[in-house]
């Protein structure tokens, strides 16, 4: 695990998280969208939200498929652990 670079949020970085953290926007060009919405370039946003990832104030950015809505009536996990001895 690689120890948090400090970091200081200033108004753009509260606006990113308030508006991305229901998730991003189900469209073409999510990151485009954003910046739209906040009066910032979409390079400004992934920029800032590379750097919120790299100081551990987000911790991922990744696709949570719902399964159902995919038309899938079941789904399945699986777990993989390395036993030593």
């Amino acid at each position: 695990m690689t120890a948090a670079i400090p970091f200081t949020l200033d108004a753009v970085d509260r606006a990113i998280i308030r508006t991305t953290q229901a998730g991003l926007p189900l469209t073409l060009h999510p990151y485009h969208t954003v910046a739209e919405q906040l009066g910032v370039t979409a390079e400004e946003i992934m920029g800032r939200m590379e750097k919120m990832l790299k100081a551990g104030l987000i911790r991922r950015i990744g696709v949570v498929p719902n399964h159902y809505a995919l038309g899938y009536r079941a789904n399945g996990m699986t777990v993989v652990t390395e036993f030593s001895e």
